[in-house]
């Protein structure tokens, strides 16, 4: 168990010069994300020193010279493996057709010849010591190292280049179809281990032979708890239980483990797990993107993607039915649902778009999405010109690009076409939402069963004290935005003419008060207003204030150096969802006051000054308006009170009518006025109105669960006869027309089947048409990729030119053809790897791997990294227990940031999507993968920790390792909530002393017990925090209420709070963390 950021590896030998595909390079390796990189020396060894020349009879020169040529030739460096990969990764930007910085190119033999800016040839063929290039990439010199950015070659990266010009620079005319990516699939037996050697199955051949090429021995198997949660979190995304590991590692019989695969496999919680990577590449997201970013409806997409990985549908079916389900006969629903994944295309809700340039973008993101996923290529580098690595040409590009040409969606303010679909199971929304609604009804009971005895005393209050608010003359009103006032008898004033969009409006008045502790904000109703106001927002009668200030100067005298007055809170009669009274002063102007649904009535909002404010002798207030949420959402009529009560609970106003009723002896009042006595100051008590607001909250959302209606995205083919038009986009340009061109795929790869339509189900047949040279090696990969944390081939969304060759080409395209030849079982594969003694390693270094295998490449030890960002989360909520394992259903919206839709969004509050709607009861639990996913503010913790917006394919994600990480682990209040409720389940499920409950913790988090020193460690910070708490119960209190999950009232708070700080520190682990 160590600290986050610990070191605890060796360094590896900088002098070695390492193979270029295991090479250590100046970032962290996947294995020790935490870990200090090892530095390369400014000059590593390029090649062995020459002897020094000595004098020799002629008989000794005979000899060598007959020795040399009759001995068998030095393997000579390989250009396309070895040195062409690294002059279009680290000089072609620079060096290459586009750009030739210092007037060198290195994308041609002939060029790389000729001198630059510096007088000398960048390559002297058969000269090292006089290439340009070759002192560049080895220079200490700052200004002179080449390449300038990023980090240097690597000593065998070096070593390569030097031989290669020692050689002659030989530069062999590239012949794509010889390339590794684009040669035809076959099956390469196995290599044939002797006997009794390691390993379990076909893959283990494979990397056993490399390793012992390599002069490394693999390591042996993982412990039994390791290895229980290595498997559990590669196949579910979810750590064992401790009964699990118990009985796991009792469990003696050979197929033990087999049989705890074959049971993951067939979790619900395997389809989920899987499902979350296939969503990066689909870039499902539950909103529509650009700037608006509205909410879609698509999650039965990512139902359908969990049910297929659970049913372990084929993966050639799985192809079809994403991308031309619909063109299958007779498609079921299941089947059009599919097509979401094309569906998953950003959408443009900004006024003034051109939908054309939409649609177009939406079609070129399909075709790039095809590239990664199923390719491995990066299509879209041949948008604008053919492409200059890849031998796919412009034409090839829109020849792609037609098969997605013909569908009948848009790209501007279009959800169309979609499908209904049948509702899911909610029951456990219904569920809690009946039980709160039943409780807050008690709660109104029990508030009315008090409140004639409250409102007796209310009654007395008013009637001593009198009508505590002031009405202010207001003079001077002005609007930004060209409106007019006219000032009513009541002291009210009312807009008319001009409508503006947005508006701030001032308005003047004078009082002779002073200490004014408040201001009445009143907005009220008026014929002349859209559906009678007291907004003037043409649809509704709405309004937004964003922000309401007031600044105050004496009437005479000088000016003071402070003349602005501010507000330490606000309450108001009504407020609706997400935008509350407080919103209005809290000086955020994205934020705001609104009263719907309750239009067409008299409002008010009561703001408390900080300090109470006035001038003897008279004051000038000022207040301003500011209204920027668009749309005409202005106040249209309004008047503006203050007063200088100090009681904070007398501050509501009572009307005239009401206190001339308070004012009757209750015993000679008639019913009615008793009935609207009673009913006023229903609405005036503070604690009956936040219950009838969230009573009335409840019944709207049991009126929803009682009766939800459900569409999804689908993707459907124009019914014209004639497909849409394709053309190739001069310069990438939809508005230039180039050549026109049909469907069709690149000439590298094998033809379309002959005789069928050159339409969307063609195209996926011949992606998983078994002759196909990528699609098989890609998905393998990428399944590879998922469980040691690197795929075979490292760059997983570019199996081109510019990417890495594969550090096993014998096992990748042995995988692929394994992967065809079982019906592309995609659940086999995964047991193939995960039962493999490859994957079963111990994941501990020692200084040989380090310095021969910095980066696991060869596999010469179990894989060990961090886990993903939604897996961070549900192991937290797994291991408090506080996880909701239901599988499916709607996007869930877990707490977060208050605001942070606002403080980013377009704000048009008639579209929704200006606040996040944070869930209830057991959605707050759900797993990450149902997270509500916005792609302008994707969840702030799953960002922080690499999770892509989804606005494109990704094929893998980065992985990181930063501050704000740790303090996101430490701080964010979903997991101390977690945190606090796994302390409770420590504290009654743990036993009875601290160190019994400690073990408990740990086996709960890490799936193994502590060890006599971390045991030690760990309850002596227990006893630290135990202190601490003990002298400071408010701080106690503060921390174990953090969070809407209930409290168990029996525990002492100071201890919860003491084993919550534990259970953080555990959660932190750089263990719990990584996966390994």
């Amino acid at each position: 168990m160590q600290p986050r950021g610990h070191d605890r590896r060796s360094r590896p030998s900088p002098g070695r010069a390492l193979r270029a595909d295991v090479a250590p390079a100046a970032h962290v390796p996947p294995d020790s994300m935490h870990s200090t990189p090892p530095l390369l020396p400014a000059s590593a060894p390029h090649a062995p020193c020459a002897p020094r020349r000595q004098a020799r009879p002629l008989f000794a020169l005979l000899l060598l010279l007959i020795a040399r040529v009759s001995a068998p030739a030095a393997s000579a460096v390989d250009f396309q493996k070895e040195v062409e990969p690294i002059l279009i990764k680290r000089c072609s930007e620079c060096h290459g057709s586009d750009k030739q910085k210092a007037r060198l190119r290195l994308d041609s033999r002939a060029a790389a010849l000729l001198a630059g800016e510096s007088g000398h040839p960048a390559v002297v063929p058969g000269r090292p010591d006089e290439s340009e290039i070759l002192k560049r990439v080895a220079s200490s010199d700052p200004d002179e190292v080449m390449p300038p950015k990023g980090n240097r070659l690597t000593a065998a990266e070096i070593a390569s280049l030097r031989a290669w010009v020692a050689e002659g620079a030989v530069w062999p005319e590239a012949d794509p179809r010889k390339f590794w990516a684009f040669v035809p699939l076959g099956q390469p037996a196995p290599p044939t281990p002797p006997a009794g050697a390691w390993g379990r199955n076909e893959i283990d051949r494979f990397i056993l032979s490399r390793l012992q090429k390599e002069g490394l021995t693999p390591r042996g198997e993982a412990d039994r708890p390791t290895l229980l949660r290595r498997v559990h979190l590669d196949l579910t995304g979810l750590p064992p239980t401790p009964a699990e590991v118990e009985e796991f590692v009792r469990d003696s019989s050979p197929d033990a483990y087999e049989r705890r695969v074959d049971a993951l496999l067939a979790s619900p919680h395997y389809g989920e797990h899987m499902a979350r990577g296939w969503l990066d590449l689909a870039r499902y997201a539950d909103s529509n993107g650009y700037q608006v970013d509205l909410a879609r409806y698509i999650w039965p997409y990512r139902e359908w993607v969990i049910r297929a990985f659970n049913q372990n549908m084929p993966f050639d079916r799985f192809t079809l039915e994403q991308l031309a389900g619909d063109l299958l006969p007779n498609p079921t629903l299941d089947q059009r649902i599919a097509t979401g994944f094309n569906r998953n295309t950003k959408i443009n809700d900004e006024g003034g778009g051109d939908a054309e340039e939409y649609r177009v973008k939406a079609v070129k993101d399909r075709v790039a999405t095809l590239g990664t996923t199923w390719l491995g290529l990066t299509l879209n580098c041949a948008e604008c010109h053919s492409h200059k690595y890849d031998p796919i040409s412009q034409e090839e590009y829109y020849q792609l690009y037609a098969f997605f040409n013909n569908t009948t969606d848009g790209g501007n303010h279009n959800t169309a076409p979609s499908v209904k679909v049948p509702a899911p199971d909610l029951s456990d929304s219904t569920r809690f939402v009946t039980q709160r609604l039943a409780q807050v009804r008690s709660g109104i009971e029990a508030a009315t069963k008090a409140l004639p005895a409250a409102q007796h005393e209310w009654e007395k209050s008013i009637l001593r004290k009198g009508e505590i608010w002031h009405v202010l003359q207001l003079t001077n009103a002005y609007s930004n935005g060209g409106s007019s006032y006219t000032n009513l008898p009541d002291g009210s004033v009312l807009g008319f003419g001009v409508n503006p969009i947005y508006d701030t409006i001032t308005v003047e008045a004078t009082t002779d008060l002073t200490g004014v502790t408040a201001v009445l904000l009143e907005v009220l109703p008026d014929p002349s207003l859209p559906k009678g106001g007291p907004g003037r927002w043409g649809a509704s009668g709405n309004f937004i204030l964003d922000e309401f200030s007031l600044s105050a100067l004496p009437a005479a005298g000088p000016r003071p150096a402070e003349t602005n007055l501010f507000f330490s809170r606000a309450t108001a009669d009504w407020e609706q969802l997400y935008y509350r009274a407080e919103h209005a002063i809290d000086r955020n102007p994205k934020t705001g006051w609104a009263i719907g649904p309750r239009f067409g009535q008299r409002h008010f909002l009561i703001a408390e000054l900080e300090r109470p404010g006035g001038y003897k002798g008279g004051t000038k207030l000022s207040f301003r308006f500011d209204q920027y949420h668009g749309s005409s959402h202005c106040i249209g009529r309004f008047r503006i009170s203050v007063t200088t009560e100090k009681d904070p609970a007398a501050l509501w106003p009572v009307p005239a009518e009401i206190r001339q009723i308070a004012a009757i002896r209750a015993s000679l009042r008639t019913r009615e006025q008793s009935s609207r006595l009673a009913g006023f100051y229903r609405e005036a008590s503070p604690g009956l109105r936040g219950l009838e607001r969230e009573r009335i909250r409840l019944e709207e959302r049991a009126a929803e669960l009682a009766s939800p209606q459900f569409t999804t995205l689908v993707v459907q083919e124009r019914s014209e006869p004639q497909p849409r038009q394709t053309y190739v986009h001069v310069r990438g340009d939809f508005l230039t027309h180039g050549k026109e061109v049909a469907a069709g795929v690149p000439a590298i790869f094998p033809p379309l089947a002959k005789g069928q339509a050159a339409d969307r189900l063609a195209l996926a047949r011949w992606l998983v048409d078994p002759a196909h040279p990528l699609t098989a090696r890609v998905t393998v990969n990428r399944f590879w990729e998922r469980c040691f944390g690197t795929g075979i081939v490292k760059t997983s969304e570019d199996f081109g030119r510019q990417g890495e060759a594969p550090s096993h080409p014998e096992l990748l395209d042995w995988l692929a053809a394994e992967f065809i030849r079982s019906g592309w079982d995609v659940k086999r594969m995964q047991r193939l790897i995960v039962a493999s003694s490859t994957y079963r390693q111990d994941a501990a270094v020692d200084p040989a791997r380090l310095e021969k295998d910095f980066y696991n490449r060869l596999l010469s030890r179990g894989p060990r990294f961090r886990m993903d960002a939604e897996m961070i989360r549900d192991h937290a909520l797994a291991v408090s227990g506080l996880l909701n394992p239901k599988v499916g259903g709607p996007s869930v919206y877990p707490r977060q940031i208050p605001n942070l839709w606002k403080e980013i969004g377009f704000l048009r509050p008639e579209i929704g999507m200006d606040e996040w709607p944070a869930s209830e009861g057991p959605d707050l639990y759900r797993r990450g993968i149902y997270t509500f996913w916005r792609r302008v503010c994707t969840y702030p913790t799953f960002s922080t920790f690499d999770a892509p917006s989804r606005e494109i394919c990704v094929s893998r994600r980065p992985r990181t390792n930063t501050p704000l990480q740790a303090l996101a682990a430490l701080n964010d209040p979903a997991f101390i909530e977690a945190a606090r409720v796994f302390a409770e389940r420590i504290l009654t499920e743990g036993g009875n002393d601290s160190s019994s409950q400690l073990e408990f913790a740990v086996r709960l988090c890490l799936g193994r017990a502590p060890t006599g020193a971390e045991k030690a460690r760990l309850l002596s910070f227990l006893d630290q925090q135990l202190a601490g708490y003990r002298n400071d119960l408010r701080a106690a209190e503060s921390l174990v209420s953090i969070g809407p999950a209930p409290r168990n009232p029996a525990l002492d708070v100071r201890r919860l709070a003491a084993w919550t700080m534990l259970a953080n520190v555990l959660f932190n682990l750089d263990e719990t963390l990584t996966k390994g």
